[in-house]
């Protein structure tokens, strides 16, 4: 006889269900937290990027050969990467217009009518740094060897990886936005 036993009650599929998403959000977090290995080899050539962007126009990684780039790999279902937003955010405002940094990122989700979702889930919390549209297929999580998000890469002027952070780097929206910056002056710093 299989069921409850006598006086037990079981889970409902709903508590079932909140259980399970509870574990894969505590599970991403702490993983996001303590960092893995993935990204590109820091040193190498930075591979080619050629997408569209959520603008609608396309972005291509050889023109911004003289600058650093920023790019963060991240989606909307990923606590921490969120929380690693507001300080993308900052970045971008502090860079905008700037002919020697680019602040992006590079949206992994694969949801119905994406564009448009994402363009509201942007406009709802005022984020207006770059995004990169993952193609469905892949390809730049594939090039970038991302194998968890959030993963940030910076890459110098010379389209040279220069530094690759797994998960996040500090708890907090000051912290995280530190460590980019002291990046980005450590590229930059390199020249060619």
């Amino acid at each position: 006889m299989s069921g409850p036993r006598p006086g037990t009650r079981g889970l409902s599929l709903f508590e079932t269900l909140r259980w399970l998403a509870i574990a894969v959000v505590c599970g991403a977090l702490a993983w996001s937290l303590i960092g893995t290995s993935g990204g590109p080899e820091v040193g190498a050539p930075a591979p080619p990027i050629e997408v569209d962007t959520l603008s609608g126009t396309p972005f291509s990684l050889a023109d911004q050969k003289g600058r650093v780039v920023v790019l963060d790999f991240w989606a909307t279902w990923c606590p921490p990467c969120i929380k690693s937003l507001p300080a993308l955010e900052r970045l971008h405002a502090r860079y905008a217009g700037s002919p020697d940094v680019l602040i992006a990122s590079v949206n992994t989700d694969a949801m119905p009518d994406r564009a448009q979702a994402l363009q509201k889930w942007m406009d709802r919390r005022k984020f207006t740094f770059p995004v990169l549209l993952e193609t469905r297929s892949k390809v730049l999580s594939n090039a970038y060897r991302v194998q968890s998000i959030p993963t940030m890469v910076v890459i110098g002027r010379s389209g040279v990886v220069h530094d690759v952070h797994v998960g996040l780097p500090a708890n907090d929206i000051d912290g995280i936005e530190a460590h980019v910056e002291k990046r980005i002056a450590e590229a930059l710093a390199e020249g060619g």
